[in-house]
């Protein structure tokens, strides 16, 4: 799903490369500002897949809103940063008007690549559970694997079979089989 891709070709330069359009991201963690580059396409192939996943099981339980980035997401602590998804939860049956509005998701995901993977692992994951963020995912595509940490559990577990969620005791969990997701 995520991971087949054609083996690398001669390819053509982009069009847009040195004209100076805009192919960065930024984010502003702790006064310090992350850029990264425009992503690659497994990564996301990865977002896509992942929507795949996880909306079906956000709009049946009808427990919030799931978004890809960009994003301007307020932790209302001066962080502004936008993961790659996040699903906000629908409060008092309303949805949100605009970023400041959104409040704390209960899953943020990060899809990794060499670029982000540290800040992914490092200031973001702190920043998001340190917002109340209840679910942080890292999804690393080349080493077919999900870093997981959780509000009570805040050391990376690793998952590589079965990715399970949990926002709300009285539903069923989120599961994503990661065999097939990686496959």
């Amino acid at each position: 799903a995520c991971r087949r891709r054609a083996p690398p070709g001669p390819g053509r330069p982009s069009p847009l490369r040195g004209t100076g359009a805009p192919s960065f991201r930024y984010e502003l963690v702790d006064g310090q500002l992350l850029v990264s580059p425009v992503q690659r396409a497994d990564h996301q192939r990865a977002v896509m897949e992942l929507i795949r996943r996880i909306d079906p099981y956000v709009e049946r339980h009808a427990i919030g809103e799931l978004l890809p980035s960009p994003s301007d997401l307020d932790l209302f602590d001066g962080q502004r940063l936008q993961p790659d998804l996040f699903v906000i939860p629908i409060r008092k049956g309303w949805r949100f008007s605009d970023w400041p509005d959104a409040g704390i998701p209960w899953l943020a995901v990060e899809i990794a690549s060499p670029e982000t993977a540290r800040a992914d692992r490092g200031i973001k994951r702190e920043r998001y559970l340190a917002a109340g963020v209840p679910t942080y995912w890292v999804v690393d595509v080349d080493a077919a694997r999900v870093e997981v940490s959780t509000s009570e559990a805040p050391a990376p577990e690793v998952e590589k079979q079965r990715l399970r969620g949990h926002p709300i005791e009285s539903i069923a969990p989120l599961e994503i089989d990661l065999v097939a997701f990686y496959e």
